[in-house]
């Protein structure tokens, strides 16, 4: 079984001897020094040998069959290739080889072999434990240690695959670095993921989990890229916004509800949660997945939702109590369509519920080349999504003022939660704030996405 297989090590240098410590698999750890075995801690299934790896007789006294990985860093190049000689052409191992070296001179018979070379130092114990354990690693000799950077080999799709990195943006991980056949390149908002890159990603370690977790498996991710949780604003009676939130706490990936408000204006029992009392607006959305706010109160007074509209990091949810939902509607009249679609795509694989785009245009006589643009590019990323995930999109192209032709359309659909987005700032008189215009009009409940660039 592979639980029993044994990964060899041999030439134990200092990397090799940090390598020993960090496998979490039984082990044999072959030197012809026998004094470099008292740097190592002695633990149960790791085995010493002392001797000559490239002698066949010390070979004959290993389990062979037993091995699942063979790991050298050598030196010296006839003592390296005589030891591939005999795994592959004598004892006929197809399993994998891999050659750690800490100088820049390559093993020209590597390739011969069929032999892994890893190289840095300051990488190779990164990229052999991505080799031996899973599709990712998190270092523990980068950086602080304590999981803050991740290295991860994309080998299935997910969400985030082929999405342009400026519509996955978060203050709480970021992409440093892509590597894509044997070419380093460091992202701009402009590039992509794509299958078989290996990327590194630095971040808060409990949401860096998460990312490589849905990365590696290929699950939706929001709102992971704010955060884990959903705070409630409970003022008034929050009691429709409460039951809107459990329902949608089950297609999204947090893992607690929060509520900010007295403790008398929570109505009935609310398991795994906990109540904040009396806390300011400007704490709402620290650490917050997904902020809800009810709408009946304090709503409708004009300066809470301002606020609320010019200070938000998160995901806004203004609950009108209207669910389960029998529709989602992406509205493309936003800062960022791209990351409005794409949070309504994850939705929608989450719930199956419908889902639909919406882009009001004006009358094609009237647009400049900015308008014109703007419209083609709504049907680019439409086309763009749904080549990705492999569905056909209800896509709505209307025309007129934006507030009012979604407006007369939303309204035979009053229980659609509506997606948009809009950026974080005071709502001046020159030009109309679309998502708080369409909050006082619509009976829908609204998810509105920070546009931060």
């Amino acid at each position: 079984m592979l639980s029993k297989k044994k990964v060899l090590l041999i030439g134990l240098n200092y990397f090799m001897r940090l390598l020993v410590s960090e496998v979490n698999r039984p082990c044999i750890a072959i030197d012809n020094r026998s004094e470099v075995f008292l740097d190592i801690p002695p633990r149960d299934n790791l085995d010493f040998i002392t001797g000559d790896a490239s002698s066949i007789v010390l070979w004959k006294r290993l389990p062979a069959e037993e091995l699942s990985h063979i790991i050298f860093s050598l030196r010296d190049e006839d003592t390296a290739e005589e030891i591939c000689r005999i795994v592959r052409n004598i004892l006929k191992l197809d399993i994998p080889v891999i050659s750690v070296n800490t100088f820049d001179e390559a093993h020209p018979f590597c390739d011969k072999y069929g032999v892994t070379r890893l190289n840095p130092l300051s990488a190779a114990l990164s990229s052999v434990m991505t080799i031996l354990e899973k599709n990712y690693s998190i270092p523990k000799n980068i950086g602080l240690g304590k999981g803050e950077v991740a290295e991860v080999t994309i080998v299935r799709h997910s969400h985030l695959i082929d999405r342009k990195l400026k519509y996955l943006k978060s203050n709480l991980w970021h992409l440093a670095a892509i590597f894509r056949e044997g070419r380093l390149i460091l992202p701009d908002p402009d590039a992509e993921i794509h299958i078989g890159d290996k990327i590194l990603m630095t971040g808060q370690p409990a949401i860096l989990r998460k990312i490589v977790d849905i990365l590696v498996q290929g699950s939706p991710q929001f709102p992971l890229q704010y955060g884990e949780k959903i705070h409630i604003w409970a003022k008034g009676d929050c009691s429709a916004a409460v039951n809107e939130v459990q329902y949608l706490s089950s297609y999204v990936h947090t893992n607690q509800i929060v509520f900010f408000g007295k403790p008398s204006a929570i109505n009935g029992e609310i398991n795994k949660t906990d109540i904040i009392a009396a806390p300011s607006l400007d704490a709402l959305f620290d650490g917050a997945g997904i902020v809800a706010v009810p709408y009946a109160a304090p709503i409708r007074s004009r300066a809470p939702i301002k606020k609320l509209l010019k200070d938000m990091t998160a995901p806004l949810l203004v609950s009108k109590g209207r669910f389960p939902y029998k529709k989602l509607v992406a509205l493309l009249n936003a800062t960022y369509p791209g990351r409005v679609l794409q949070i309504g795509f994850e939705l929608f694989r989450a719930s199956s519920i419908p889902y639909e785009a919406v882009y009001i245009a004006l009358p094609e006589s009237l647009r400049n080349a900015k308008l014109k643009d703007e419209y083609l590019e709504r049907h680019n990323l439409v086309r763009d999504y749904e080549s990705i995930d492999h569905v056909k999109l209800n896509f709505k192209v209307l025309e007129g003022n934006p507030v009012k032709a979604f407006s007369a359309y939303i309204k035979e659909s009053p229980d659609a939660l509506v997606i948009t987005d809009c950026l974080p700032g005071g709502l001046g008189f020159l030009e109309p704030h679309i998502p708080y215009l369409l909050l006082r009009r619509l009976s829908n409940s609204m998810l509105i996405i920070p546009a931060v660039s």
